[in-house]
């Protein structure tokens, strides 16, 4: 579930953005930056600049597109949105492993969707009843 307060953080061009790479280097964890290496990412990223850009602008549309979506919600799609983020853990496994959205292709869930769904509800200890 997409957070309008996680968009609006974004920077441009997001993790493709020109800006980013400092930023990538700075959050590596044990990692030193030293000018030579913000140098070369930098380097890097200008060398396949209209890749580069077309990656970041592609991202901008995209991000620009989602909000603009969720913008023309109405109240009750924005009720179901909130119902969907406070979901049980169990309500939130079966989400993942039944919602049309995560099977595309298929119509009805197969046994190894069945499969892989108990065995995560197993490996967060959830009882589940069977009557």
């Amino acid at each position: 579930m997409v957070q309008l307060e996680a968009l609006d953080a974004t920077e441009v061009g997001g993790v493709f953005g020109r800006d980013q790479q400092f930023r990538q280097l700075e959050q590596s964890p044990g990692t030193e930056i030293s000018p030579e290496a913000l140098d070369s990412q930098l380097q890097c990223w200008d060398a396949a600049r209209p890749w580069s850009e077309g990656l970041a602008t592609l991202f901008d549309a995209t991000q620009e597109e989602v909000v603009n979506q969720f913008s023309s919600l109405g109240n009750d799609g924005r009720k179901a949105q909130k119902a969907l983020l406070t979901l049980s853990m169990v309500e939130e496994i079966a989400q993942k492993y039944l919602s049309p959205v995560n099977r595309i292709g298929n119509d009805q869930p197969d046994v190894h969707v069945w499969l892989r769904l108990t065995q995560e509800l197993d490996n967060e200890f959830v009882l589940v009843e069977l009557l």
